[in-house]
């Protein structure tokens, strides 16, 4: 069976850059290096080093969840604005229900209520 998309809409794709590194990998070689015996000398050269890469993975990885999250909060958006779109080319009666389904409050208030007159 073909899928036929609207004339106006956009073929779903993959828009999330995959990860290509094992935070879990990384994490347990920098934990097994830090257990290792090292000369002093060596101590103080390394375990800076440590310190840091695990800093940055706490961060990539923060970062990547934070991309995760915009993504979809733009797609749902996106989702959103095309129902909107379409409700009132379709003629419904409130087709901006649809955004204030997924926008937060504080950024809709002047679309709150349909009933007055704001719609």
């Amino acid at each position: 069976m073909e899928v036929v998309y609207l004339s106006n809409t956009v073929p779903p794709t993959r828009h999330m850059p995959h990860l290509s590194i094992n935070l879990e990998a990384i994490t347990k070689h920098l934990s097994a290096l830090a257990a290792t015996q090292t000369c002093p000398r060596c101590d103080a050269a390394v375990a800076p080093v440590i310190t840091d890469a695990a800093q940055l993975l706490t961060e990539l990885a923060r970062f990547y969840d934070q991309l995760t999250a915009a993504r979809l909060e733009a797609a749902n958006l996106r989702a959103a604005i095309h129902a909107t779109l379409l409700a009132a080319t379709d003629g419904e009666p409130d087709p901006l229900a649809y955004l204030r389904w997924e926008l937060p409050e504080q950024l809709t208030p002047h679309l709150a209520d349909p009933a007055r007159g704001c719609a």
